[in-house]
């Protein structure tokens, strides 16, 4: 593109006419504008490519650390379906390899439909908590949930916090 732009402006310049001292200096700095805006562009990919390189690795090693951690973690989008959840959660509470888009009350369904009715009951009241914090804006917020897992009562304590992207 910038060949092009360049040789538009250079007929445009010459107009047809025959080349000048000033018509070659014109020309010369047109090359140099040229030149410098393609050595600009090369920075610039040459510093995006590392860049991103630099995000991947970072993203690897944050995944990695999050994902073997002992407690649970895990991100909703406000509607209550899962963005992410970890090993820990996945595992030991959701019971479902790929959670991502589903809500608490899916998730409790399909435990109680794998366990039984006897065996499995949290997940059915968890809404109540992202609400109270959704609605009160809360930046963080302690909660005890509690419910059946795997056929043992179990009371979890959860710190939950409103994550705003864009504002």
């Amino acid at each position: 593109m910038l060949d092009s732009v360049y040789e538009f402006i250079r007929r445009l310049v010459l107009g047809g006419k025959s080349r000048t001292p000033i018509y070659d200096s014109m020309l010369k700095q047109l090359e140099d504008i040229q030149q410098c805006l393609k050595e600009v562009k090369e920075e610039l990919t040459f510093d995006k490519e590392v860049l991103l390189k630099e995000l991947k690795k970072r993203d690897l090693i944050i995944n990695a650390m999050i994902e073997e951690l002992p407690d649970m973690i895990w991100f909703k989008e406000v509607g209550g379906k899962y963005l992410y959840a970890n090993k820990a959660i996945r595992e030991g509470l959701l019971f479902d390899d790929n959670p991502i888009g589903k809500t608490d009350m899916e998730l409790a369904l399909q435990a109680k439909k794998r366990f039984g009715d006897e065996n499995h009951s949290f997940g059915e009241i968890c809404g109540d908590s992202d609400t109270d914090v959704l609605e009160g804006e809360h930046i963080s917020k302690k909660y005890v949930e509690s419910g059946k897992i795997l056929g043992k009562m179990k009371h979890l304590e959860v710190h939950k916090s409103i994550l705003k992207l864009d504002g």
